[in-house]
């Protein structure tokens, strides 16, 4: 599979229809909707991205605001507002001053034009994207935007299918105007949930709506979420009143459909939310049916409704001791207020499933299943529920049960992506691949804009071994999602089990530049570790210990890269002696665990002492004979006791088993090997 980056040609006059060009010191890469200038990158709207490539392709020229409205947005009637703040936004981004114009000068009642000049710049590659050649040619790679070119139907979801002719709604987070951020979400999740049982009418889902900050350019969204309509507002609570504005904006020509601002006591919510969800139906689509209302809140308490608000705003925390026992006592006052309040059972059912992830202290299974159970006796339409319980069977491994659960809440509501992707994650852990891959594009078809859809497909196709279809689709949700530390972390590892290391470095080095964090800082450690990058591997791996210093691995893979440079090599003992203490710890919890044992005995091997990693590793090939990395620990003891035949054995067992090949020829465990001709056919499979 090829991923190819395609550079339009470049236009007689300046720059345009997508090639890179150069401004003044701002190289413009519009594919990307990306600015760049000293290794910075800046990311700005389409619609500004469409006004700057007009105005590059007419360079020194006045471009009128009749003309960009003809060019950007197909003659509609717009006035010059929407050029005007196009225009604002690019010379914030470009750091201009209208007064004092390096870039965009305004010509009083004319328009504007480009003083910088304009260069295009030939066959062109983005800000990270890496030239590498190999075999039959060169291939293009990026790690931020890629367009996969593909064969067959991965090229559909790169658009909205064009055959669903229901109009289309994204409800964004409305902003919070208040100290306690409960209202706002209560508001906007509760109309989500409206408007998601209109008949005719297809509302993205809430995961791939919340991601974008207030004040997000409206365009933005309907072009990342393939939808026509925008609805969006404010909320404050403050003294016991509060305050709701909300306004519905056509994306297509970004003119308001309606908006209003509501204020009452907080009794007044209900009656608001339902006059802001029917305004929207009614522009939209249809009228609400009034008998829906009642159903998504659940209760006509007004307390308990704030309580449950609070709840959930603080299940939407990280998860920890005090989150987790903030949403549990909020929950449990809504029930105080409303004893009949099935969805405040459903908030406890979710908090409890929390918790024992979060622990995995098993008293947890019992109070979710009880807190469920209750909910479910109160209202059987809560699809919720049984989604959540499909989830805690899953992590248990009670998969007859997760299915029955999942498909329950199926039945409830088809479309949800919640339980579409916990049933495919379900069927596969059967070993029910087609079904499962059928399952996944059903979710695909429901919201083939949803980010989570692709990010769990790619952990699909990971875990089976088919890592350039995991790296597809870590690319879509990266296309999908507004930056974020985990979606480029996911995608470095599906490059790195590849085996192509330059590139999952940028991606690590990428999520490192969102939010440092240790699982990145550790993977780009990895990368350069394989690249024979050594010192960069050390001070990596140096920096995820400072983040997780407890961590066994950390302290391994620290031992390693000293090990491997003379100048550091004696350091290496303590290192992995660190590793040792921590991993001898994580045994004492949890005896049997095979992958603990492999690599403790790995670190023992590297300290010379071969029996007693001999006997660790057969332990945990005794726990986990079917798992490939047991296999290759097992092959790393060997080589380093001087054991070549029982080396190569079980390096080529793990292989056999799924341990990437394109791992082996790079790794230096096996310099050794290197001559051998078995281990050379085993590195280039």
């Amino acid at each position: 599979m090829h991923y190819t980056f395609i550079v339009s040609k470049n236009t007689e006059n300046g720059a345009g229809s997508g090639s890179v060009f150069q401004l003044g010191d701002w190289t413009v890469r519009p594919r990307l909707n990306q600015l760049s200038r000293d290794g910075k990158n800046v990311e700005v709207e389409p619609k500004s991205m469409a006004v700057l490539e007009h105005l590059a392709a007419h360079p020194g020229a006045v471009v009128s605001s009749d003309e960009f409205i003809e060019a950007v947005w197909q003659g509609r009637p717009m006035g010059d507002n929407p050029v005007h703040r196009c225009v604002s936004r690019l010379r914030q981004a470009l750091g201009d001053d209208a007064r004092n114009p390096e870039y965009i000068a305004t010509v009083q009642r004319k328009g504007y034009r480009l003083v910088a000049p304009v260069r295009p710049i030939a066959d062109a590659a983005p800000a990270g994207i890496e030239r590498v050649t190999s075999g039959s040619g060169a291939r293009i790679l990026t790690v931020i935007v890629l367009l996969a070119t593909t064969l067959g139907a991965a090229l559909l979801w790169l658009r909205p299918d064009a055959g669903d002719p229901r109009p289309a709604v994204a409800v964004m987070a409305f902003e919070s105007l208040s100290d306690d951020p409960y209202l706002a979400r209560g508001v906007s999740e509760d109309i989500r949930s409206m408007l998601a049982r209109v008949d005719g009418l297809s509302v993205a889902s809430r995961g791939a709506s919340i991601q974008f900050p207030a004040g997000t350019d409206p365009q933005y969204v309907a072009d990342k979420l393939a939808v026509s309509w925008i609805l969006e507002g404010t909320a404050r609570a403050d003294n016991g009143r509060i305050r709701v504005t909300a306004q519905l904006i056509d994306a297509r020509t970004r003119f308001e459909e309606w908006s209003d601002s509501f204020e009452g006591v907080m009794a007044d919510l209900f009656t608001i939310q339902d006059r802001i969800a029917q305004a929207t139906a009614n522009a939209v689509v249809a009228s609400l049916p009034t008998e829906w209302r009642l159903t998504v809140r659940g209760t006509d308490v007004i307390g308990a409704y704030e309580e449950f608000l609070r709840g959930e705003a603080a299940l939407d925390r990280p998860h920890d001791d005090e989150s987790l026992a903030d949403a549990e006592r909020h929950y449990r006052v809504a029930l105080e207020h409303d004893p009949g309040y099935a969805r405040a059972y459903a908030g406890l059912c979710r908090t409890f499933v929390a918790a024992y992830a979060f622990t995995d202290a098993t008293d947890y299974v019992g109070r979710a299943e009880q807190a469920c159970s209750s909910a479910l006796s109160l209202d059987a339409t809560l699809s919720e529920v049984p989604a959540v319980l499909g989830r805690l069977y899953r992590r248990q491994g009670r998969l007859d049960e997760a299915q029955a659960e999942f498909e329950r809440a199926l039945a409830i509501n088809a479309n949800s992506i919640d339980s579409l992707t916990g049933l495919a994650q379900t069927l596969a852990d059967r070993g029910e691949d087609d079904d499962a891959m059928a399952v996944f594009e059903q979710a695909i078809n429901a919201q083939p804009n949803d980010w989570v859809i692709y990010n769990r497909f790619g952990r699909y196709y990971l875990n089976r071994g088919r890592y350039a279809d995991a790296a597809r689709m870590y690319r879509r949700t990266v296309e999908l999602r507004t930056p974020h530390t985990a979606t480029f972390n996911n995608l470095g590892a599906a490059l790195y089990l590849m085996g192509d290391f330059e590139m999952a470095a940028k991606a690590f080095e990428e999520s490192m530049r969102i939010r440092p964090n240790r699982s990145a800082r550790s993977n780009l450690g990895t990368m350069y570790y394989f690249l024979g990058n050594y010192e960069q591997a050390i001070a990596s791996y140096r920096a995820a210990i400072e983040l997780r210093p407890q961590d066994f691995v950390m302290w391994g893979n620290l031992g390693d890269a000293l090990f491997r440079r003379e100048s550091t090599a004696p350091e290496a003992l303590s290192a992995y002696e660190k590793a040792i203490e921590l991993a001898e710890r994580q045994l004492e919890i949890n005896p049997n665990d095979a992958a603990t044992l492999a690599m403790l005995g790995s670190y023992r091997a590297h300290t010379g002492s071969y029996q007693a990693a001999a006997r660790l590793v057969d332990t945990a090939l005794r726990h986990a004979p079917d798992d490939p990395y047991t296999h290759y620990y097992s092959a790393v003891v060997a080589v380093l006791a001087g054991q070549k035949d029982k080396a190569m054995a079980e390096l080529q067992q793990a292989v056999a088993l799924g341990y990437p090949t394109a791992l082996v020829g790079v790794d230096p465990e096996f310099v050794s090997l290197r001559s051998e001709a078995g281990y050379r056919q085993l590195a280039t499979n």
